[in-house]
């Protein structure tokens, strides 16, 4: 009896054994059997192809690792979303309260690979249509939940967006969120990643579900804008826009009323650029930076503390359509000019540009007019739209010649109320010869311009105080075109020049800017038009006559195309100059070098082509001496056709003769030929007044602006200048 029960019991053990070795068993099987489920019925569980190389389940700590997962493109080749391993702890006996508790969510170098092409997104397949969306009932208890520990390291995001197009990248995406929950009022998250090539984004913050705000600390370094460019063609028509932005700024706001946003912090662009279509630079900054009080979107409110902008560079070009600015602008303007504009309010406490530059170009002329504009420092205080007393101040050179400075006070409310002090000095009048020929059919060959002004404005007078001084002028002959204004200029040149050879004059202009009739334009040129009728005589001529000395024998000292030595005339002209300085050591003289840099240059070119032909003919150094005019003439058969041209090509004065020169020679080394035969000739009368003994001081040198050069004053010379020190 007692034996029969021995057995009974062995056999409930062995039943046990078998039950709990098949759960075993089970358990043990039951990831990669749910691993080749998903495999091989992914598509019918998601409708993309799946890759799973292994799922792990720890049953003691309840914890699901898979491995190496991929989620494939439509295509079944692309990648769609793929991660090295995801790992989630879960707490089951928070099950039995009714909430899911995960102790912990880790995923290792998730990658998702993002495209929008204009019709939808690449995921758009997994968002149900609008018809097939029900409705689930309202439950009475929330859904209870408790994440910890949320992270993701070394993530990857690549975003393309083909309407654009372009293409970023965020990579080494870091994630961590201490902790989630249904009743927890404030959550703790941190984000740190790399955006596009070296940008560097640090993300900490924290929500508060129970007042529905959050706060996000948002830290960027390095972040590489030209990805991004597309995204600004409805504001500019550029063809590129560049630039590395940082900040470190604050941002708050509502989750239920997403414009309800406030941002505070700073930031910073450096090495940014915009060119235009044309692939010109259009404008650019070494490094703009900015202190943010407050912006208000709800309000349209936003608050500058400082704006610093380092070396900002522009381009304004006027064509005879429209300028450079109104293209690049078009898409905004003609947005702002069609959509309702809400009401916006600013202020800046500090506007500061420092070491700025303005190419400024008018093509409108009868020859393209360049000007620039550098060491351009402003400073402006307490911007506001409804300020009514901004001061501003300014500086910069003038074309390398003069300079520009001033002080004036703003009114936003009433732009009629307006004061200005400044001046202008130094200017080099030939730079405005093209503006000169235009409208009086005159060129500029000569002359300092000088201006101071005082302005006070409001909208019932104006006093308009402006003092004028040129020294030197001097104006060409007319020209065959016809005039914008006719003045007569040739009447009597430089009446107001006094014994020192200074115009000096001063133009008041009063008047009611608000009357219909009132037209400062109008009174300043009715003024410049009767001081264009006074003359006076020459400065040269004065200085001649009171030293015994023909004028006209030091008005220039002219050189030979390519002449790079002092000949017989030019050691006598520079006898006489160095005669006035000795005995009359007040003057002071200045040395303008001009030249036609075409002809000069070309002339290089048929220089350079011939040596290159002589060289390679075998010919003797003796033979290849080229003092003035080259021995070799110009229509020698063998140098022809060293140039490749042919009989209908041969004219040495047709344009496929002087191109094929040019073409042997090459543009760069004839440039700095061109440049080195202009720093010998100034060399030359250096060393010539070094030798007679008088100092360094007494004569300036420099060369002329050889791209607004009128024709008057296209041929190699030394433009003599003189004027009391």
């Amino acid at each position: 009896m007692e034996e029969k029960t021995k057995i009974r019991l062995k056999r409930r053990y062995i039943i046990f054994l078998v039950a709990l070795f098949l759960v075993v068993v089970v358990l043990i099987m039951l990831p990669g059997i749910t691993r080749n489920y998903l495999v091989l019925h992914g598509e019918e569980l998601t409708g993309r192809k799946l890759s799973l190389e292994k799922l792990k389940v720890n049953y003691l700590k309840v914890s699901l690792a898979a491995l190496n997962f991929n989620m494939y493109e439509l295509n079944k080749k692309d990648t769609f979303v793929h991660f090295d391993e995801l790992h989630i702890n879960l707490d089951p006996w928070r099950l039995l309260q009714k909430e899911y508790k995960f102790s912990e969510i880790r995923i290792i170098k998730p990658a998702v690979s993002l495209l929008y092409s204009g019709t939808g997104f690449n995921f758009s397949d997994f968002m149900a249509s609008s018809d097939s969306v029900e409705v689930a009932p309202e439950s009475e208890e929330p859904v209870r939940y408790v994440v910890k520990n949320l992270t993701i390291s070394e993530g990857y995001i690549r975003y393309e967006d083909e309407t654009v197009p372009t293409t970023s990248e965020l990579k080494n995406l870091n994630l961590k969120i201490p902790e989630i929950a249904w009743d927890n009022s404030n959550s703790e998250l941190g984000a740190d990643f790399v955006l596009g090539e070296s940008g560097k984004v640090m993300i900490g913050g924290n929500i508060d579900q129970a007042a529905g705000r959050y706060t996000v600390n948002l830290k960027t370094e390095g972040i590489d804008v030209e990805p991004f460019a597309g995204y600004f063609k409805s504001y500019v028509n550029a063809g590129s826009i560049k630039g590395l932005v940082s900040t470190d700024l604050t941002i708050s706001g509502e989750m239920e009323n997403p414009m309800n946003v406030k941002v505070f912090g700073e930031g910073s662009v450096k090495d940014f650029a915009i060119t235009d279509t044309d692939q010109e630079l259009f404008m650019s900054a070494k490094n703009a930076w900015t202190k943010i009080d407050s912006l208000d979107v709800s309000r349209w409110s936003f608050c500058f503390a400082d704006i610093v902008v380092e070396e900002p560079v522009m381009a304004a070009v006027i064509e005879p359509e429209s300028t450079n600015i109104e293209k690049i602008l078009a898409p905004y303007l003609a947005d702002t000019l069609s959509a309702d504009s809400a009401e916006v309010h600013y202020s800046i406490r500090n506007l500061n540009l420092k070491g700025g530059s303005i190419a400024f170009a008018d093509l409108t002329l009868r020859r393209p007019f360049r000007f620039d504009i550098s060491k351009l420092d402003f400073i402006m205080k307490d911007l506001r739209d409804d300020a009514s007393n901004i001061p501003l101040e300014f500086s910069m050179a003038l074309n390398q010649s003069g300079v520009l400075k001033g002080k004036a006070q703003m009114d936003m409310i009433n732009p009629m109320n307006f004061s200005l002090d400044g001046f202008i000095h130094g200017l080099d009048m030939v730079s405005l010869s093209p503006y000169s020929e235009f409208y009086l059919a005159r060129p500029v060959t000569r002359g300092v311009f000088n201006y101071d002004i005082n302005l006070v404005m409001t909208p019932a007078s104006l006093e308009n105080n402006n003092r004028i001084s040129i020294d030197n002028l001097e104006i060409g002959k007319r020209k065959k075109e016809k005039p914008v204004y006719r003045v007569p200029v040739g009447l009597a040149l430089y009446v107001l020049k006094d014994r020192n050879d200074h115009i000096g004059f001063e133009l008041p202009v009063t008047g009611n800017p608000s009357s219909p009739k009132f037209r400062l334009r109008r009174i300043i040129w009715k003024t410049f038009e009767e001081f264009l009728l006074k003359t006076g005589t020459q400065p040269i001529n004065f200085i001649g006559h009171k030293l015994g000395v023909d004028p006209e024998s030091i008005k220039q000292i002219p050189f030979n195309y390519l002449q790079d030595s002092l000949g017989t005339d030019q050691i006598r002209t520079l006898d006489r100059i160095a005669q006035i300085i000795t005995k009359k050591p007040e003057l002071s003289f200045s040395l303008v070098q001009t030249t036609d840099p075409d002809e000069e240059k070309m002339l290089i070119a048929i220089k350079k082509a011939k040596q290159l032909y002589l060289s390679g003919a075998g010919k003797s150094e003796a033979d290849q001496s080229f003092v003035g005019s080259l021995p070799l003439p110009d229509d020698d058969p063998g140098f022809l056709a060293f140039l490749g041209l042919t009989d209908e090509e041969a004219d040495t004065k047709g344009e496929h003769y002087r191109t094929s020169c040019l073409q042997k020679a090459g543009n760069d080394q004839v440039s700095n030929e061109f440049n080195q035969l202009l720093e010998r000739r100034q060399g030359l009368l250096k060393a010539y007044f070094a030798d007679k003994g008088l100092p360094a001081d007494s004569i300036q040198f420099r060369t002329a602006d050889l791209r607004n050069l009128p024709d008057d004053l296209k041929k190699p010379q030394f433009v003599v200048e003189v004027s009391l020190e």
